[in-house]
């Protein structure tokens, strides 16, 4: 443990909490009793409703049309009256979404595993209680303030603020090690163990990093082991928990979530499921009628910009276990989830490109409602693009150079332009 970053992380959260203004929701599930949760997570919920209802154009339009009367939502059931809030509409709508009214908000985005590009706004005030979820899901799988962690994050969008002089001088006072596995090949696999000699560190990363960590780690016989594993961004499949717990010798923790939500749930020291976080996060299930599946629906609770209620993610899942664990969380458990297998690219070389490569690469291009990735072989790529009026064709030429330039120049990228997919 670094005494120095010990100290920086509880200022940090200290200050944040000043400028919060209100417990965040991880002091309670220490707190309270799994009914207790239930009864604050239900005062959440109506609080967020009373706000849209008065602030937020959108949903005063859908309220109206549905004659939904918010004072008469006062146990989760009554939820189900509001109609699903689908990536189309988070697209077609983005104005009318964000509420009026709100300060110290932000701009985000996704592309998500199912390749609907969206923009939404997000408060200051969830980018804080989203932080403390992140520090108390680090703690589930063992971590203190003051440990070492090793990032192994896939996404370029992200890994923008650990390049600067602040990002970097945080990262240090952190004791953060962080690595953009955005590009897989260009991890120094050899520098990273040299630099966690003989020291107590935890590893976080996007699955297909760190599996693809463990292969490089086994194949060069090399000893690499953190006190645990978090992992997250893709579905962890049996066999990528096999070889990732061997070879690295730690218990991985699946922790589940999205940019639009943030943290949704975590695994806990028993694996017997994800852990909610609910008071951050309202979950329920709405039955698919094409694959029998359980649609994961989500209501952000903390987000009161562009505001998340009855959010379709786009993953599936078995089911919520009601009964409480045996770790003490007091909140339910989702059993198992599926649907979020972000497969890697192999280019005619042998080089890997993450799956993010492709998201991040549609992120800043207008006028595309949906894509899809398919490598027929080794060496053609099949772009497919749902379009609207507002894609420019000159973005079919920048994305089969920069799809090159990145992958391999034996690349054949082909476009199709379905009107779905």
């Amino acid at each position: 443990m670094n005494i120095l970053s010990k100290l920086y992380l509880n200022f940090r959260k200290a200050k944040n909490y000043v400028w919060l203004g209100e417990k965040p929701a991880t002091f309670f599930y220490k707190h309270l009793n799994y009914k207790d949760v239930k009864k604050a997570q239900v005062q959440k919920l109506i609080g967020l409703l009373e706000f849209v209802s008065k602030n937020n154009v959108y949903y005063k339009n859908l309220f109206s049309q549905y004659n939904i009367n918010v004072r008469n939502i006062n146990i989760l059931d009554d939820l189900k009256q509001i109609p699903i809030l689908t990536r189309d509409i988070l697209r077609t709508k983005q104005k009318e979404l964000l509420s009026a009214g709100i300060k110290n908000f932000f701009q985000n985005q996704t592309g998500g595993s199912t390749g609907e590009p969206v923009s939404f706004f997000q408060t200051r005030k969830y980018g804080i209680h989203n932080l403390f979820d992140r520090w108390f899901a680090l703690k589930m799988m063992g971590y203190e303030s003051g440990d070492k962690i090793v990032y192994l994050w896939g996404s370029d969008y992200d890994s923008k603020e650990h390049k600067n002089f602040k990002g970097k001088l945080i990262d240090y006072l952190e004791n953060i090690y962080f690595l953009n596995t955005f590009n897989i090949q260009k991890i120094d696999v050899e520098n990273l163990v040299q630099a966690m000699q003989n020291t107590k560190f935890f590893l976080a990363g996007y699955v297909s990093s760190v599996e693809f960590l463990a292969r490089s780690l086994l194949a060069k016989k090399v000893d690499f082991q953190p006190e645990a594993i978090q992992v997250t961004a893709e579905t962890l499949t049996l066999s990528q928990k096999k070889i990732i717990e061997e070879t690295l010798g730690a218990k991985t923790f699946n922790r589940y979530g999205s940019r639009e939500c943030g943290i949704i749930a975590h695994e806990c020291k028993v694996h017997a499921g994800f852990h909610i976080f609910s008071l951050s996060n309202l979950v329920e299930f709405e039955k698919d009628n094409e694959t029998g599946l359980n649609k994961i629906i989500v209501t952000n609770l903390n987000n009161y910009a562009t505001p998340f209620i009855r959010y379709e993610i786009g993953d599936f899942a078995d089911e919520i276990i009601s009964e409480e664990c045996q770790c003490g969380f007091p909140t339910s458990r989702i059993k198992n989830i599926m649907g979020r297998l972000g497969e890697n690219i192999k280019t005619p070389s042998g080089k890997t490109l993450h799956s993010e490569f492709f998201t991040h690469l549609f992120y800043k291009i207008q006028g595309v409602k949906q894509f899809q990735i398919i490598q027929k072989t080794p060496e053609v790529l099949c772009i497919k693009i749902v379009r609207d009026e507002n894609f420019d064709e000159k973005n079919i030429n920048f994305l089969e150079k920069t799809i090159i330039k990145n992958g391999d120049e034996k690349f054949k990228v082909e476009f199709e332009f379905p009107k779905k997919l």
